[in-house]
């Protein structure tokens, strides 16, 4: 869910910034999934982050959204 709240305040031209905790939490879930996460319906494929991303660009990417 934190994810969809990142995506949702993008979306609204709002400030979305992940903490520590939140990065953390994501990176374990992405972890857990494995494969699975990238099935129909769930998340897209990884995109690359762009050079010299932060922590939060490079996680964002890996659940195929552009920072």
């Amino acid at each position: 869910m934190v994810v969809h709240r990142w995506d949702v305040a993008r979306t609204a031209g709002l400030d979305g910034s992940l903490d520590d905790a939140e990065l953390d939490r994501i990176e374990r879930g992405i972890e857990s999934f494995g494969p699975v996460l990238y099935m129909e319906g769930i998340c897209r494929d990884g995109v690359e982050p762009p050079a010299g991303s932060d922590r939060a660009a490079r996680l964002l990417a890996r659940l195929g959204r552009r920072s």
